[in-house]
This record gives C-alpha cells, sequence and structure tokens, in this order.
C-alpha cells in the first residue's frame, strides 16, 4: 500500500479502507486589474498583486479556501474533495465486487514549486512500482494515483469519508489566509467590448461582443479551475445549453460547447431586415461596465 500519495498536512490518512499513513510531505512555499485591461492572464498576474496585509486575513474554513467535503455519487461510489492553501485534492472510491478502485486526482497551486512536484511524483512512482498495486501519473502541476485495495461497505466508504472531514475541518478551524479578490478588466470602441473576469481557484471568463453590418454577435468562454468538481461544471454546461435552447427560439442564435473544463457560448442576432435605431453597444457599455465595477469594487461576482 503507497504511504506517501498525497500532498496533505497530517489529518489525511487512507480514509476508505482503514489503513494508517506515514507523515505525508508537506509543500516548500515560494516565496487590481486597470479597467482597461481585458486579458485573463494578466488579471490572474494582478491576483498576486494582493497584499499579505493582515486587514485582508480571513478564515480560510469559512471562506471556503480549504476544507474537506464528499459526496455519494452512486451506490457505489463516493467522491471526496481536500482542499489546502496550496494543494486541492479529489479523490473517488468505485467499489467493484471485491475490490475498489480509489483515484486520488491533485491540482497544486503556483506557489509550490515545480521541483518539489515532481520529487513527490518521483517519489510516488517508485513507491507504486515497489507494491505494484498502484499507478501515478503527473502533469505540469497535477498528479493522479490510482489504486486498488480490498473493497468495503458503501456505508463503511461513507462514515470513513465523513469521520476524515470532521478532523480535517476541525483542525483547519483556525487557519487564516489572505482574501483573494476577483478581477476585471475591460476595453471598448464604438462597435465592440470584450471583458475579462479572474475569480481565483474557480475560474476565468471572456466575454466579447461585437455590432457589424446589423448583426450583433457575442462569444463568453469560461474556463474552470482544475480544482472545480466536474459534476459542478457539467451542471453548469448543460444550464448553458438549456439557455442556449430558449433563447435560440426568440429570434436569436445561441449555441453552446462543452470541453474538458472550457465552456463556450455563440451568440448571433441579425436586424439586417428590421436595422436597429440605435447601436446596441451604447446600451450594453453602461451594464457590462457597472457589472465590471461592482467585481473590483468588492471583489466578488455579483450574483
Amino acid at each position: 500500500m503507497l504511504k506517501k500519495v498525497l500532498l496533505l498536512s497530517a489529518v489525511t490518512s487512507f480514509m476508505f479502507w482503514g489503513c494508517g499513513s506515514e507523515n505525508t510531505t508537506s509543500p516548500v512555499h515560494e516565496g487590481r486589474s486597470s479597467s482597461n485591461q481585458s486579458d485573463p492572464d494578466s488579471l490572474k498576474n494582478n491576483a498576486n498583486d494582493n497584499k499579505d496585509s493582515t486587514d485582508n486575513l480571513v478564515n480560510a474554513l469559512e471562506a471556503g479556501k480549504v476544507g474537506c467535503s464528499y459526496e455519494v455519487l452512486s451506490d457505489t461510489s463516493v467522491v471526496e474533495l481536500i482542499k489546502e492553501i496550496d494543494v486541492t485534492t479529489k479523490v473517488t472510491v468505485t467499489i467493484k465486487g471485491a475490490v475498489q478502485e480509489i483515484e486520488y486526482y491533485s491540482t497544486y497551486a503556483s506557489s509550490v514549486a515545480i521541483d518539489v512536484i515532481q520529487s513527490l511524483c518521483e517519489e510516488n512512482k517508485e513507491d507504486a512500482a515497489e507494491h505494484g498495486n498502484a499507478t501515478v501519473t503527473c502533469g505540469h502541476r497535477t498528479m493522479t494515483i490510482k489504486e486498488t485495495v480490498p473493497s468495503v461497505s458503501l456505508d463503511v466508504l461513507v462514515q470513513s469519508a465523513k469521520n476524515t472531514c470532521e478532523e480535517f475541518n476541525a483542525s483547519h478551524a483556525d487557519i487564516e489566509t489572505v482574501l483573494k479578490r476577483a478581477l476585471c478588466g475591460m476595453q471598448s470602441t464604438e462597435t465592440s467590448i470584450s471583458m475579462a473576469v479572474y475569480v481565483p481557484d474557480s475560474m476565468s471568463l471572456v466575454y466579447e461582443v461585437e455590432y457589424k453590418d446589423n448583426v450583433l454577435s457575442s462569444t463568453s468562454e469560461y474556463v474552470f479551475e482544475l480544482n472545480v468538481l466536474e459534476n459542478v461544471i457539467q451542471g453548469f454546461c448543460d444550464d448553458a445549453k438549456a439557455n442556449s435552447i430558449e433563447y435560440s427560439t426568440n429570434g436569436e442564435t445561441r449555441q453552446t460547447t462543452c470541453e474538458d473544463h472550457r465552456v463556450r457560448t455563440m451568440t448571433s442576432q441579425d436586424f439586417s431586415n428590421n436595422p436597429l435605431s440605435t447601436n446596441p453597444i451604447d446600451e450594453l457599455l453602461p451594464q457590462i461596465k457597472s457589472f465590471c465595477d461592482q467585481i473590483e469594487a468588492t471583489g466578488k461576482v455579483p450574483n
């Protein structure tokens, strides 16, 4: 059985089959957008400019920056999400007869040095080769560990997940972290508007709208961070597709596509047969600017 599969602080043991773990390895720490910015990468860079002031400190557990939660997916599967400041791990357990397949999918923040991730990856690969019941694959800032162990009942899985999360959350109740603000930037011309929004540890959005030759078209693209659960992204995708069907019946063509962590919606409305008396960009600009200003003022995306 692998002993060093998770880059978590102390409490996460192998919760699904009752084996204790040895000490885990902790990460080594390395060391406001202006209104005319619309590049999401530049917004992400500016997110790092949030000052580590005690005025910005919040309780990390209450803010959702750390924490453990679990969900029963079916009568044979449980998923657990464990969030720390520098790493998020999703643990998926699936019962298959006499065995259970366990997948640990970890994503590491930019504060964790690449060589630390690589070192941990190599260490886990060596352990996997030694024990023979696990595989380890690593990306740039991700690590996936798959392991097969003797099966237990669903009730045992759920109780173990519950106990682990209670212990984890209790041990992290006093952790504080710097509040990371959502950022927004936009650009506009007489015929177009572009806006970029970045929500740390959640998602980025690029929205572009253009009015040209009596056609109003727009594109919105959401890119979710790797720590966002797949069922959350799928729910967002399903809602966007439902809206596309609804709006396409009201004289507007709208199409939504979903791929991996990306949800993209394109719209088009042709006014050639009934030209607009005013430029719709002039009407949209104050609405979008107000939305962006709210984000900049509050650090949160309006509901």
